[in-house]
């Protein structure tokens, strides 16, 4: 059966729709247009109002074997066909691109060629999210090489490693959650209408995340003795911990983990920062994305500069959490975050609104899901160029974050400016590698 596995991407999944009537194509007289989940796709003349597809979201890798079954590589020696020629590379990736000056914004398949790839008769449930059939992957998060993958720049001491990761506390440090695209959860979000959100920029950096988080303590030889002779001796303590998204790189006293992307520590030189400015208190995690470039000159992201001097970072925080010594985490509103960042002298992200939801849809007379991405896109003018920086490089997005103490409800909304470029750098650093 169609099933999502236990490692799947929610953005990234596969749907089975049901095509609406679809639109004509204002460039093209063979080409035309369907709407599903608020994206669109562009097909040839052979699909009709009624059939049932499964749209592949952009950044997805589909099945190679499914691929070539259907004869959409661009390297014809791939397809079962070798006389066909289509336009996927090697990987089965679905793209952001324009078709005659109109988006394409997945890629759908007719059922009935799923179906006999997998070699059943049973056609899916309308609705069906998934990225399986079994054991069978259909489809996948897209990740790029890295041009520095296994690069150890300073020598990972094992030794450390092994003793950071026997002092964390299970519940204690949390890495980042997940952001689903508004786009396949616009109903969620439209749920919340009595409950305060903030809208903030969406940054295009590193991931970093700082904490102040409970750990097992080192005990001396003295101290196990004194334990052994049933004295009681304090075995946690709160220590500094820097991470990237998902990899801890070290503590206050032990720089953990070099390796990485860049040249240069860019977690490591922020969290030094936040130290020399009082450090973080016990008890508090700050997620955030560094930004600007790296102490050699490098840009942490192509290009995107936010406004920062060479060889000038800067962290810009969207979102903060408190836990208990029971594991018990809070997540700060976005007001509090405003609070503490000012506290502490951080900067957050740039905001563009904070409050009750359903005001904010019927101040800008948003009364569907559908109106709901359309202005927001123009409202934040998501296709220009990014304000921040000095470089002309395209906005990536927005993120919706809602307030709620007892768990992270955040959503994000890419531009299609954005979309297109990772395409191209990602295709950039392929072509250096290879």
């Amino acid at each position: 059966m169609f099933i999502l596995s236990k490692d799947n991407s929610e953005n990234y999944n596969a749907m089975i729709f049901k095509l609406d009537a679809p639109l004509k194509h204002p460039n093209a007289d063979k080409l035309q247009i369907f709407k599903l989940n608020h994206q669109q796709v562009i097909t040839n003349m052979d699909y009709n109002q009624g059939d049932i597809v499964a749209f592949f979201p952009i950044g997805c890798c589909i099945n190679t074997d499914l691929v070539s079954q259907f004869n959409g590589f661009s390297d014809p020696l791939l397809n079962q066909d070798k006389s066909v020629k289509g336009f996927f590379e090697k990987r089965g990736r679905v793209r952001a691109i324009k078709l005659r000056d109109e988006r394409v914004e997945g890629f759908i398949l007719p059922i009935t060629e799923i179906m006999s790839f997998l070699k059943i008769t049973q056609v899916p449930v309308t609705g069906t999210v998934f990225d399986s059939y079994g054991d069978i992957i259909l489809c996948k998060k897209y990740v790029a090489p890295s041009k520095n993958s296994g690069t150890n720049l300073g020598g990972s001491n094992k030794k450390r490693e092994r003793s950071l990761k026997d002092m964390m506390i299970e519940g204690q440090f949390k890495f980042h959650v997940k952001t689903p695209n508004l786009k396949n959860t616009t109903n969620q979000l439209m749920g919340y209408k009595d409950r305060n959100v903030s809208v903030t920029y969406k940054v295009h950096g590193t991931s970093a995340i700082f904490s102040n988080v409970l750990v097992q303590r080192v005990l001396s030889w003295y101290e196990k003795v004194l334990i052994y002779f049933g004295v009681s001796v304090p075995t946690t303590e709160y220590k500094p911990v820097y991470a990237s998204r998902q990899v801890i790189k070290g503590t206050v006293d032990n720089e953990l983990q070099k390796e990485g992307f860049y040249k240069t520590n860019v977690w490591k030189e922020t969290f030094d920062r936040i130290m020399d400015k009082g450090g973080i208190p016990e008890g508090y995690t700050i997620y955030g994305e560094i930004v600007g470039f790296t102490s050699d000159n490098g840009y942490i992201q192509g290009k995107y500069d936010y406004g920062c001097a060479e060889k000038e970072s800067k962290l810009l925080v969207y979102r903060v959490t408190q836990t208990n010594p029971e594991g018990k985490v809070i997540e700060l509103t976005w007001a509090q975050i405003k609070q503490f960042c000012r506290k502490y002298d951080l900067e957050f992200v740039p905001e563009f609104y904070e409050g009750n939801l359903g005001l904010f849809l019927k101040k800008n007379k948003i009364t569907s899901e559908v109106k709901l991405i359309e202005k927001l896109t123009d409202l934040y003018n998501l296709e220009d160029n990014c304000y921040m920086c000095k470089n002309p490089v395209p906005t990536e997005g927005i993120v919706i974050k809602v307030d709620d103490l007892d768990e992270c409800l955040v959503f994000k909304l890419k531009s299609f400016a954005f979309l297109q470029l990772e395409n191209t750098l990602e295709e950039a650093t392929i072509e250096d590698l290879n």
